[in-house]
């Protein structure tokens, strides 16, 4: 599995092949129930700019893109740093309050 970046606002794959990779999902809404309805995945050798993540062109509709992998040079160039969980945060956290106390 590859390793995961993040910038603050979205967690994104590294694609070792080099390409964005695109997931675009349809979400339907009918008397208070939302329901997926579509989900694709597309794959891009360049980036698309200004992706609106979510649109809504009427009330039962919403079209969510999002960025699911990118080149690691692209990653690092736009301030991803490598994600850690918050599990692995009180790990490392209690590994360290253990290596004090001793």
């Amino acid at each position: 599995m590859s390793e995961l970046y993040t910038d603050g606002t979205r967690v994104v794959f590294v694609d070792s092949e080099c390409r964005f990779i695109y997931e675009v999902m349809v979400y339907l809404r009918f008397k208070g129930v939302t329901s997926l309805s579509q989900s694709r995945i597309y794959s891009s050798l360049v980036e698309i700019p200004n992706i609106i993540e979510t649109y809504s062109p009427n009330k039962y509709i919403d079209i969510c893109c999002y960025l699911y992998a990118a080149p690691l040079d692209w990653l690092l160039s736009n301030n991803f740093v490598v994600y850690v969980s918050p599990k692995e945060i009180k790990k490392l956290n209690k590994t360290k309050n253990l290596k004090n106390n001793e």
